[in-house]
């Protein structure tokens, strides 16, 4: 929710100039929000509300990261260095 200003949503496919009093539900995952900036010498404040579980992934498409967040803690990790894993039988 954006209370003063307006800042910029980048979403996965577009970015949006945002005014006061704007909502902007993100959802999980790829089609969710990737960030929100200030571009104007204005002040802006948001507020953010969040329902993390724990733990959590994190995806960052533009990089080719995964973010896994266990207890507040980040460990970022290359998606492209991923192995596969044999169980026991």
């Amino acid at each position: 929710m954006v209370l003063r200003g307006t800042p910029t949503v980048r979403m996965h496919d577009s970015e949006r100039v945002l005014a006061e009093g704007d909502v902007v539900p993100f959802p999980r995952g790829p089609e969710g929000g990737h960030q929100i900036r200030n571009d104007s010498d204005d002040v802006a404040r948001v507020l953010i509300v969040s329902a993390h579980a724990n733990p959590d992934v994190a995806e960052y498409p533009e990089t080719g990261k995964v973010s896994m967040i266990v207890d507040g803690k980040h460990t970022y990790h290359r998606a492209a260095d991923a192995v596969e894993h044999a169980g026991p039988e």
